[in-house]
């Protein structure tokens, strides 16, 4: 089976929520790490109004990341190299733009 390198959460619920609903992106987040699977979370501080489990799945040791250089963080947090910006991008490289602080 194949897993992949890393897990990036933009936005997460509480792993249980008041009415006992449980989180899916919590889930994942949770069963990554068991699997020593990376998470990196964007942080909660690039909200106006911040998810509720992003500072929570932080505390589980989850890697906080920034809207900023967030893309970047994840590549050093996987010790890759960076991608050359000559090279064209394979399928298998996903290039995501992350929002600016509002």
């Amino acid at each position: 089976m194949l897993y992949s390198d890393a897990l990036v959460v933009i936005a997460s619920g509480q792993e249980v929520d008041s009415q006992g609903r449980m989180s899916g992106t919590f889930d994942a987040a949770k069963s990554a790490i068991a699997m020593n699977i990376p998470v990196f979370v964007l942080s909660p501080q690039c909200f106006a109004q911040p998810p509720a489990g992003n500072s929570d799945l932080i505390q589980l040791g989850c890697h906080e990341i920034s809207s900023e250089n967030g893309i970047q963080q994840i590549l050093l947090g996987l010790k890759r190299e960076s991608i050359n910006k000559d090279k064209q991008l394979s399928k298998d490289v996903v290039q995501l733009e992350l929002l600016p602080l509002a």
